[in-house]
């Protein structure tokens, strides 16, 4: 019995400790870019950025791990075949892979920045107002955002979400229907 507690606690903090943690991908990773979802750097080991960003990128890692993505990245120099089918051109190279979307991040690299923009990706691009309290939410997030008031499926929705897909980086898109709309139009 005791044996079996000292090696079930053995395997948890083998869990634990590897949850957070920056995975170091090679080109495999290739096939595997549009399983799920992907928050990529992309570095050259001589970069002075991306050596300043290491640790920073750890964080971003670790304040990501309950979240429903992998937090990665790729030696380019080592690597030439990923950093050409991602159009690396420069380093550090930040992107959210999201299935057959692909989006470059070009924010500030603080950590709160990048795990925002993590944030943002994970969603949907377009996220529903379904009453008052959504709307004052969607005001809190941003001063700039757009709206589709409407039924999705109808008059202009898939350019909309044709758009939000597009700006999804740097935009917040919503839905809303009249019924709720109505009193702030």
């Amino acid at each position: 019995m005791r044996s079996f507690i000292l090696l079930s606690l053995a395997w948890l903090a083998g869990t634990v400790a590897g949850m957070g943690k920056v995975l170091e991908l090679s080109d495999r990773f290739l096939p595997l870019r549009k399983e799920g979802m992907w928050l990529m750097q992309f570095y050259a080991p001589w970069c002075g950025h991306c050596k300043k960003l290491e640790p920073i990128w750890k964080h971003v890692a670790q304040s990501l791990v309950d979240q429903p993505v992998r937090v990665g990245r790729v030696d380019c120099t080592r690597f030439t075949a990923v950093a050409n089918e991602f159009n690396v051109h420069g380093f550090p190279t930040i992107m959210f892979l999201k299935g057959d979307d692909t989006y470059l991040y070009e924010g500030d690299r603080s950590r709160e920045d990048i795990v925002g923009f993590a944030h943002r990706m994970m969603g949907p691009p377009v996220k529903g107002i379904s009453g008052d309290a959504d709307l004052e939410e969607a005001k809190k997030k941003s001063d700039h955002f757009f709206i589709f008031v409407g039924r999705p499926g109808e008059g202009p929705w898939d350019e909309f979400v044709m758009n939000a897909k597009h700006y999804q980086r740097d935009e917040f898109m919503y839905s809303a229907s009249t019924a709720v709309m109505g009193k702030h139009i």
